[in-house]
């Protein structure tokens, strides 16, 4: 039996004739979705049975059984209420509804509920596949709509399910993309018959808001420091030169021009030397003041909010590292922060935080963008403590930025300007071999300690060891950076 050209597997082919063929023909070769993009999948099943209490006479279809569930939903269109998991066959396209409601008329309002908090190109997509498959199949369906999350609810401690979710409908936007999926389903469904995967180029959309998960497997082959690791490469210089059969950032022609920082870059794997610009990286660190504190966030989100008094998707902080120098000379001295239980950990951290913090000297984060927008919603959240905060991020300094401007630069970080990178490459110290060695793992760690039941103690302690060990190493880092460079500086100097 041929293969069926599924929603996913249409959504897929839109993005990549090649990820398409290897879903059905090889997915075991697609690498396993990292710890944040299984927790996002489940988040999303989760929201898409919420979903469904805003219809309080609907029907769930079991969904265990492919035979069975396509004979139920034909089965229980009759009974006249709204049904959860209906699906139907034309052929060879196959979809299945989040939600179908029935009309007085007799046709359907179709909904597909998405966790994120706006309708995507995507939605649409997936959503005009389903239109297309359930009219060929012999449904009416009156009206197409969309049931995304309500990012503007605050969760008062009880759920109100009609302010969480919002209802958008897509109507027009539905027809003016049906016109064309009779051809691309017929272009998919050949590529699904094909033998051999279709060879396709890497481009700009494999490295897009939705990053591919096959672009490890594309440019695998790639040596390391290729051009798809040009930095901030939004001409997509990085494509042109692969198609232009360049593959490594040391062979771009001296003819090719690159901007500014792509150029450092070149510069420096083919020296295999760090650029630094002394000038402005001693401004930087002569505008630092002591007490230095080095400060770093570990932040929780949900569709669903966790706790009282807060928003879907907001970065509630459940804890914090806080290295500090009091003087150029002192020793480092170390304080920490890491919420114990499922209760709002926001006020325990704050208090400590203030105790923590003091009223003078830099603060030193990397990326203020974010330390910055969780103080500024512990101000809105918290306003008895908003005059604290205000004065605290007065103080605080961004070590991201003399990265971000290029005025230090390593072939090591690969293109990148994280503190993942620019540590090891700077210092040699590295996150590589810590349980917890990614920001989007310490969220997911924190989550199965107090919002998985079956979360042993032992277990719950091992977790919380290692996001201590990583959150200690986010700050501790910071001072090493500084460190480092302030030795470049004083060599270069002496």
């Amino acid at each position: 039996m041929k293969s069926l050209l599924t929603k996913s597997r249409y959504i897929c082919g839109l993005r990549c004739p090649k990820l398409l063929w290897t879903y059905c023909h090889a997915p075991k070769t697609i690498p396993e979705p990292t710890q944040l993009t299984q927790f996002y999948l489940t988040q999303g099943t989760d929201i898409g049975i919420l979903a469904q209490q805003l219809f309080p006479k609907g029907r769930a279809i079991r969904i265990d059984n492919f035979s069975a569930n396509l004979r139920d939903s034909q089965t229980f269109m009759s009974l006249g209420i709204p049904l959860f998991e209906a699906s139907f066959l034309s052929d060879r396209i196959y979809a299945r509804a989040d939600i179908l409601e029935p009309t007085e008329e007799g046709a359907w309002n179709l909904y597909e509920v998405k966790s994120s908090t706006a309708v995507k190109e995507e939605h649409l997509n997936d959503i005009s596949f389903q239109k297309y498959v359930f009219e060929k199949a012999g449904l009416n369906i009156k009206s197409c709509s969309l049931i995304v999350i309500n990012n503007h609810y605050v969760f008062d401690g009880t759920l109100d399910i009609r302010q969480l979710f919002k209802i958008e409908n897509v109507d027009e936007k539905v027809e003016a993309l049906l016109p064309e999926i009779p051809r691309q389903v017929s272009s998919m469904l050949d590529i699904m018959d094909r033998n051999i995967c279709p060879q396709t180029k890497i481009h700009p959309l494999c490295k897009g808001n939705r990053y591919c998960e096959m672009l490890e497997v594309c440019t695998g082959n790639l040596p390391k420091n290729n051009v798809t690791s040009l930095v901030f490469d939004s001409e997509n210089n990085g494509i042109a030169l692969l198609n232009k059969g360049i593959t490594a950032i040391k062979d771009i022609p001296d003819s090719f021009e690159l901007p500014a920082k792509q150029q450092i870059q070149r510069d420096c794997i083919i020296t295999n030397k760090a650029f630094i610009d002394k000038e402005n990286i001693k401004s930087f660190l002569d505008g630092l003041t002591y007490p230095l504190y080095a400060l770093d966030f570990e932040t929780v989100q949900g569709a669903v909010p966790l706790y009282s008094n807060s928003r879907p998707y907001q970065s509630v902080p459940f804890q914090y590292s806080l290295h500090v120098k009091y003087h150029e000379n002192d020793e480092l001295h170390h304080y920490e922060f890491l919420h114990d239980g499922p209760t709002d950990p926001r006020p325990a951290l704050l208090k400590q935080l203030k105790s923590d913090i003091g009223t003078e000297g830099t603060i030193l984060v990397y990326y203020d963008e974010f330390e910055k927008g969780r103080l500024k919603e512990a101000a809105t959240d918290f306003p008895e403590n908003k005059e604290w905060i205000e004065a605290v991020i007065s103080r605080i300094k961004d070590l991201f930025l003399p990265f971000k401007a290029f005025h230090y630069y390593h072939p090591d970080q690969c293109g990148s300007v994280s503190l993942k990178k620019v540590l090891p490459a700077l210092t040699g110290v590295s996150y590589q071999d810590m349980e917890i060695n990614k920001g989007e793992v310490a969220p997911a760690a924190f989550m199965k300690c107090y919002f998985d039941d079956l979360t042993t103690e032992t277990e719950r302690s091992h977790i919380r060891t290692e996001l201590l060990k990583y959150c200690s190493l986010d700050t501790e880092g910071l001072f090493l950076i500084i460190q480092e460079l302030r030795r470049l500086i004083e060599k270069d100097e002496g």
